[in-house]
């Protein structure tokens, strides 16, 4: 029998493949999923989606937001990483109104080792947590240190204990979890992998709640497509494992 363990979860890389409409009827049938959004500057590709595709899920959002409230986290990548590690948020070049209504934002270092300017990036924090806003980072080999010194400087982040997919396998086993913090899991996790996997990570993390984040096996058609059979066949191998939001998270 599944133990409630998860408080969201979360799928990433909704793009131009797929129309923000759709986002609001899975949000309806699943009302723990969270959309991760890849944020990054350039022309849109697979994966990331346009500005225009963002102003129209945002105008969806704010006229559904009353009757329907969608959890939105804003995946962060390349220079806007590098840009936050030493103290600038991209503002305005990220997208203005998708970002009003994320309430999360994740700095995707990806397994690559980012230096990061210790005042600045605490100030920045802080900043973005006075706002409302809550900032995930990735908790891996190369980039703890930023993660646990932010924690030492008393600002309050959030952590994805992360498997690069360069690795391309599950892990043998599921260690670590990050105490006193609010604290998710990825690398591997698939529609078919998902029960045992969970169930692998439950009798790691006992009576903390976690939630999870699945990306690459959500796609198709070679990458181009965000995959929506397959993010309902994540969410309802999941839904046994949710447990009420009113929860404590650590």
């Amino acid at each position: 029998m599944a133990t409630p363990i998860l408080s969201r979860v979360t799928v990433t890389g909704a793009d131009d493949s797929v129309s923000p409409v759709d986002l609001l009827k899975i949000a309806e049938e699943y009302p723990f999923v969270e959309f991760g959004i890849l944020l990054s500057p350039g022309d849109p590709i697979p994966r990331f989606p346009s500005d225009s595709w963002l102003d129209e899920l945002a105008a969806l959002v704010n006229c559904a937001y009353e009757e329907n409230e969608i959890a939105l986290c804003g995946h962060i990548c390349g220079p806007w990483v590098k840009e936050i590690f030493h103290g600038k948020w991209p503002w305005p070049d990220m997208n203005v109104n998708f970002s009003s209504f994320a309430s999360r934002f994740q700095l995707n270092t990806h397994g690559i080792w980012h230096g990061f300017d210790r005042d600045k990036i605490t100030s920045i924090i802080k900043t973005q947590s006075e706002k409302g806003r809550e900032i995930i980072f990735q908790y891996d080999e190369q980039n703890a240190h930023a993660f646990d010194f932010c924690m030492k400087a008393g600002t309050k982040v959030s952590g994805l204990l992360y498997i690069p997919p360069v690795t391309a396998q599950l892990p043998s086993c599921w260690t670590g979890h990050l105490k006193e913090v609010s604290c998710g899991y990825a690398g591997g996790l698939s529609p078919v992998n998902l029960d045992h996997q969970l169930a692998r990570i439950a009798d790691m993390v006992g009576t903390n709640t976690i939630w999870i984040d699945a990306e690459s096996s959500l796609r198709s058609q070679r990458d181009k497509q965000f995959d929506l059979g397959k993010v309902r066949a994540f969410l309802d191998a999941a839904r046994p494992w949710v447990c009420s939001l009113s929860r404590t998270t650590n």
